[in-house]
């Protein structure tokens, strides 16, 4: 049974068929997304696809961005922050820089 377990371990994904997601973050089209919305101060994002995926963004437990001058303001629900000064967020043509 540990043979089978360890055969398991090697690529659970493939073993259950499941399609691994690819979407990279560049591949979204924010024009088109629904989820984001300017707020009085900065805009809500959706958190998976924009701050889990940036390489700013701290290790768990922490919820932070160590970019300079970007400031998660909060978790809006379970699946948004409010960010602003977040120059990806700008560079996907959702907001100025410092919104």
């Amino acid at each position: 049974m540990d043979a089978d377990l360890a055969a398991l371990d090697d690529d659970v994904f493939e073993t259950l068929g499941g399609d691994e997601d690819t979407t990279e973050a560049t591949d979204l089209d924010v024009e088109s997304d629904p989820e984001i919305e300017r707020a009085a101060e900065g805009v809500v994002v959706p958190k998976r696809s924009y701050c889990e995926r940036c390489q700013y963004f701290t290790d768990p437990p922490d919820v932070a961005c160590e970019n300079p001058g970007t400031t998660i303001h909060e978790l809006t629900d379970v699946t948004h922050f409010r960010v602003s000064n977040c120059p990806v967020v700008a560079d996907r043509g959702v907001g100025a820089p410092n919104e």
